[in-house]
């Protein structure tokens, strides 16, 4: 199994399968039927904003998830929050996202943070599991309101 990274601006070929990733992310989020409207106006948001970065998940050439994150605005150094990442649900526990968070971070030099909701004990739990091995126990973790957070700094491809 092979895990790559492909910036999203540049598949236009894979936009359709994005919309309907898209919107099984939000069912899955929200609980509720998320029309092809609403998935197009989330991804137009995502698209819109230059600070945001949409990478697809790629294993073995397909597309099997995806991931937004943001530029913070510190003017010291990079500076990233992961806003959003999506294994598809047929290709969850076959190390895709294992495999491809290391990617993002060595790709994406800089201060990350990555934010769970509470209540999401199986994302908490990959989290932590991911940042621990990544950084050598070397992140910090608190709790925000209702989501824990995960804070490391990445020094790039090793």
């Amino acid at each position: 199994m092979t895990v790559s990274l492909r910036d999203a601006r540049h598949a236009p070929q894979q936009r359709a399968w994005l919309e309907r990733s898209y919107a099984n992310w939000l069912t899955e989020f929200t609980r509720r039927r998320v029309t092809a409207d609403e998935a197009s106006q989330g991804l137009a948001e995502w698209f819109g904003d230059r600070r945001n970065t949409v990478m697809l998940l790629m294993r073995d050439g397909l597309p099997a998830g995806f991931s937004v994150f943001s530029r913070l605005p510190l003017p010291s150094l990079d500076a990233f929050r992961m806003q959003e990442f999506y294994v598809e649900p047929q290709m969850r526990r076959r190390g895709v996202g294992r495999a491809a968070a290391p990617l993002l971070f060595d790709r994406f030099a800089g201060q990350w943070e990555v934010r769970e909701l509470r209540r999401n004990v199986p994302s908490v739990y990959f989290w932590r599991e991911i940042v621990r091995s990544y950084t050598d126990g070397r992140y910090e973790e608190s709790l925000v309101g209702e989501e824990v957070v995960q804070r490391f700094v990445s020094n790039g491809a090793r």
